[in-house]
């Protein structure tokens, strides 16, 4: 699994984010709220019971189209994104974390994931 952008015509939000398997697209990540994703990496893969278990760790501009102006303009909102996919790459089941937030603060407490256990995916503790 990988993740690719395909830029546009330059410039925040006019790129395109997917995950994919042999160059070939399997999801769109702006389908799921991460359009404006700068910086995408795969923290955890795995196959369990013809299922795909995968942790993304997702960057995107708290402020998209700020272009670094105003309060937390040039500040970035980072998700952890739990997805299962079936067998044939299509999209079961998502979840995601906000972990680092220029306007918010966020107790650490509050959700677990294990990179060696995928499939348990995100745990909250509330």
């Amino acid at each position: 699994m990988k993740v690719i952008h395909k830029n546009n015509s330059g410039g925040l939000g006019s790129q395109e984010v997917y995950l994919t398997r042999d160059e070939q697209i399997i999801l769109d990540l702006g389908a799921l709220d991460f359009s404006y994703a700068y910086a995408v990496d795969v923290i955890s893969h795995k196959i369990v019971d013809d299922v795909n278990h995968l942790l993304l760790d997702i960057s995107v501009p708290s402020k998209p189209g700020g272009n670094g102006r105003g309060m937390c303009g040039g500040g970035e909102e980072i998700y952890i994104l739990y997805i299962r996919l079936d067998e044939n790459d299509k999209l079961i089941y998502s979840d995601q974390a906000k972990v680092i937030s220029c306007f918010t603060e966020i107790d650490e407490s509050a959700f677990i994931y294990d990179a060696a256990f995928p499939e348990k995916g995100i745990t909250r503790s509330n």
